[in-house]
């Protein structure tokens, strides 16, 4: 009651996507204006397209990571774990590559097939810009953020059933389809440091001086 009492004090929320702006108005039961973040990709020199799906893990044990490396042993595709992952050795189509750097990150990204997007709820979803700024497609839970990213079957696959079977159907449909790079950046494009500069310049002129 302490914190809902406190949110009718701020005078405008900002939310980082429409995700954080339902949340805000189911708890707090304000509006609030949606201004995406920014991406920033480190510019690198990129090889040629290779064979393998990269998933990024930040915590041990994460579900989606586990949820990726089950569907890569029972579909036989080829998969690359960068973060904090441990345990999923051993398996010759899964590759784990612990902490990783923004470059190596970016180049990872820039080299592989697709990139997985497999958390559940998430707030906005910056890898799947990201991997999309890099020209590559992604495959991602439909939940969170990620409906505003991805666009089914233009940047992506967004599946449903979040499961072992649902994740190697989705990754059976990816193969299936084309994918543009140029479409793919020029979505990334969407969430540019620029447009979010303005967007927030526009926002503080406007409440600059009231009360």
């Amino acid at each position: 009651m302490y914190d809902f009492t406190q949110s009718q004090k701020v005078d405008m929320f900002v939310a980082n996507s429409q995700e954080v702006a339902d949340r805000i108005r189911k708890f707090y039961r304000r509006e609030s204006q949606i201004i995406y973040p920014p991406i920033d990709m480190p510019q690198i020199k990129v090889g040629k397209r290779r064979d393998y799906f990269l998933v990024l893990s930040r915590l041990v044990g994460a579900k989606g990571v586990e949820l990726a490396v089950v569907a890569a042993q029972k579909g036989g595709f080829k998969l690359k774990i960068a973060g904090e992952a441990m345990g999923f050795g051993g398996v010759k189509n899964i590759q784990t590559l612990g902490y990783v750097s923004e470059g190596e990150k970016a180049k990872l990204m820039a080299e592989a097939k697709g990139f997985l997007a497999i958390e559940e709820a998430p707030d906005f979803g910056m890898t799947t810009v990201e991997a999309m700024a890099m020209g590559t497609p992604v495959i991602a839970f439909n939940g969170g953020g990620y409906r505003e990213t991805v666009i089914d079957g233009k940047t992506g696959i967004l599946f449903k059933d979040y499961s072992i079977e649902g994740l190697i159907e989705a990754i059976e449909r990816f193969n299936k389809l084309k994918w543009s790079e140029k479409t793919l950046k020029k979505q990334a494009e969407k969430f540019s440091k620029a447009r979010f500069k303005k967007q927030i310049l526009e926002l503080v002129n406007k409440y600059a001086g009231t009360s």
